[in-house]
């Protein structure tokens, strides 16, 4: 042999030899883990029958009561039965007099109406004016004089107010279904169990 030829010597084979058959080994837990978890995690979102347990649910401010779904306003005590695909929150003022009501469709479309868009509802009492600037019947009588104007729930009236401002660019279309779908929703206030 040459003095200049190179070849692995019978340390240098077996160390590159142990360092593929860790690489392998590794591989194989890696793959046999993720099976075996995969199979768990199958298995332990059914139950017997095969249905599944877990189903993904988009957080709302709605509340299941066995299969109905209600729209609840949780600082006035009162909901409303909701049956609509769209997402509808509201944020309370902080008198607890005005909830905001927005829609996650027309927030999805401009991030301007992430704050407004979907309507207002009022609580008021009986003895309050039924007019903003305060002349004029109470709530009560004017609720006696314009029958669905109000929904009374208890001692407290609740009424729809329009969002009279567009919010960011969505269509005026979504925006005033939204709306609609709020009125819809106030008109059928309920007092919560």
């Amino acid at each position: 042999m040459k003095l200049n030829q190179r070849a692995f010597s019978a340390v240098e084979g077996l160390l590159i030899l142990l360092i593929v058959v860790i690489v392998g080994a590794t591989g194989a837990y890696v793959y046999t883990s993720n099976k075996n978890a995969n199979k768990n995690l199958k298995a332990a979102s059914q139950d017997a029958s095969g249905t599944p347990k877990f189903s993904s649910k988009k957080k709302t401010s709605t509340t299941p009561t066995s299969s109905q779904q209600y729209f609840t306003v949780k600082e006035w005590g009162v909901q409303a039965p909701y049956s609509g695909t769209d997402t509808l929150t509201y944020t309370m003022s902080s008198d607890n007099t005005l909830a905001t009501v927005t829609s996650k469709q027309l927030a999805t479309k401009d991030s301007g109406c992430s704050t407004f868009g979907a309507g207002q509802i009022k609580r008021l009492s009986g003895t309050d004016p039924a007019y903003a600037g305060g002349d004029g019947p109470t709530v009560t009588a004017y609720a006696a004089q314009n029958p669905g104007m109000y929904t009374k729930v208890g001692a407290y009236y609740y009424q729809f107010v329009h969002d009279q401002a567009q919010c960011g660019s969505a269509a005026v279309a979504d925006q005033n279904q939204a709306n609609d779908a709020t009125k819809a929703l106030v008109a059928k206030f309920q007092a919560t169990n």
